[in-house]
């Protein structure tokens, strides 16, 4: 939303609004930075991404290979450590959404973790044994 409001508002204010021609210099550079600050958002978010995806690829073989030896999954990614994983990590380095979760049913069992909250979730389903999104 920022980075839309700077090109879409803030960059037309600055070079048709005579009032700003005095200052123009100012309102770019306080522009820029507000942009690089929204890249670097979008970068980290992205870095986090493929952090997430990395560990995820690890617990999936990990529950495999639990399941191969064990010929049932586990009820819950704690019950990897320390044979499989020596810990479970956290799926992401952020404050919410930075957990995997875990089920195991009936109906199947996945392993997914949130891309973009709350939206956006790359599910693995063990019975498919294939990646989707829950939404």
């Amino acid at each position: 939303m920022v980075g839309l409001w700077l090109l879409l508002v803030g960059l037309p204010r600055t070079f048709l609004a005579k009032k700003y021609a005095t200052v123009r210099a100012q309102r770019l550079r306080y522009l820029g930075v507000y942009f690089v600050a929204v890249l670097l958002v979008f970068a980290i978010n992205a870095t986090n991404n493929r952090l997430a995806q990395s560990r995820a690829e690890r617990l999936v073989s990990a529950v495999k290979a639990f399941h191969a030896q064990n010929h049932r999954y586990p009820k819950s990614l704690e019950e990897l450590v320390p044979d499989y994983v020596e810990l479970v990590p956290l799926a992401k380095y952020t404050f919410l959404f930075n957990k995997f979760s875990y089920y195991t049913s009936d109906q199947g069992t996945s392993l997914f973790y949130a891309d973009f909250p709350p939206f956006g979730r790359p599910t693995y389903s063990f019975t498919r044994n294939d990646w989707g999104y829950l939404d």
